[in-house]
């Protein structure tokens, strides 16, 4: 009787976020400028990721992003725009 034969497999899907560019310079009073959120692996379902500025300065829209089996490789695309605050610097 032959010996079976035992596979393992390492998966090497590891779930992630690339974001990309890792920063964004922008400028008042109504500057903008756009960067780019994939996953590294396909999800079993959907992720949602939600966005906001830390402060005051600047806005980010879309306000969440939603990534699932159509387009967590391609990605989506987010912008984040200055806000004029009339303080000179």
């Amino acid at each position: 009787m032959p010996k079976p034969i035992v596979f393992i497999v390492d998966d090497d899907a590891e779930a992630g976020i690339d974001v990309l560019p890792t920063g964004l310079n922008i400028g008042e009073p109504d500057g903008s400028d756009s960067f780019s959120l994939r996953l590294t692996s396909q999800p079993t379902a959907k992720v949602s990721v939600g966005l906001s500025a830390s402060g005051d300065e600047c806005t980010v829209a879309p306000a969440s992003v939603d990534l699932d089996a159509t387009n967590w490789a391609n990605g989506t695309t987010a912008t984040v725009t200055a806000v004029n605050n009339l303080v000179a610097m």
